[in-house]
């Protein structure tokens, strides 16, 4: 892959969270992953042990296979050794998400998250 630079006006992300991230330019290969257990209580309490991925099957699944690529045949001619973007704004990424400015030749993104709510007439 022929690698370019990135020439923007702005970038405006309000925040980035749980193994989330921001990339300028190109990429051959990105594999970002997270395992996230999220207890929400509604009368907050501190929790002195941490939560066990293995009780919960969703930690322990075995992914589906990945779709075999299409295989289009392209070919790209890059004018310009730039890419150029006027502004980017968002409010965010989380959990294994990744915002780029540029391309990427292969992603693949795991994100497997568990949310637990625990109401008051459950404690």
């Amino acid at each position: 892959m022929n690698k370019r630079t990135v020439v923007t006006e702005s970038v405006h992300v309000n925040s980035f969270t749980i193994s989330s991230g921001f990339l300028i330019g190109d990429l051959e290969r990105l594999t970002p992953t997270s395992r996230v257990i999220a207890i929400q209580r509604e009368n907050p309490e501190v929790i002195e042990e941490n939560a066990d991925f293995n009780s919960y099957p969703i930690f322990q699944r075995e992914l589906p296979p990945l779709l075999p690529p299409l295989s289009l045949p392209s070919v790209f001619h890059h004018h310009r050794n730039e890419i150029c973007v006027d502004s980017v704004t968002s409010f965010g990424a989380s959990t294994a998400s990744t915002i780029q400015i540029g391309g990427i030749s292969y992603i693949d993104a795991h994100s497997r998250v568990k949310h637990i709510r625990v109401l008051s007439d459950e404690q």
